[in-house]
């Protein structure tokens, strides 16, 4: 299963010393691109395929990765570290 998607987020203000300290650029790829892939494999490997792909399981899928992402899950990780996720799209999810 293959998925596309778009995720909104911004830096949060107060934390925006500490982010420029420790991460300095490039905090997509550093930062926001690890938990976004982890989350969303792990999220995703909890249904089947065929399930995740339409209808109510694409929903529960989106829903539980945009909880983790904003920060009640696993996402907190990113929230901790400045990263605010305003919010979560699957565009799009190819099956072989």
């Amino acid at each position: 299963m293959r998925i596309s998607l778009n995720l909104r987020w911004r830096l949060d203000p107060a934390k925006l010393v500490s982010i420029h300290k420790t991460v300095r650029e490039a905090v997509e790829e550093k930062i926001i691109r690890p938990v976004v892939m982890r989350v969303v494999k792990d999220e995703a490997t909890r249904m089947k395929a065929i399930d995740a792909y339409s209808g109510e399981g694409l929903v529960k899928l989106q829903s539980t990765i945009q909880t983790a992402l904003t920060g009640l899950g696993e996402g907190a990780e990113l929230k901790e570290r400045g990263v605010i996720v305003e919010n979560f799209v699957i565009e799009h999810i190819e099956l072989d």
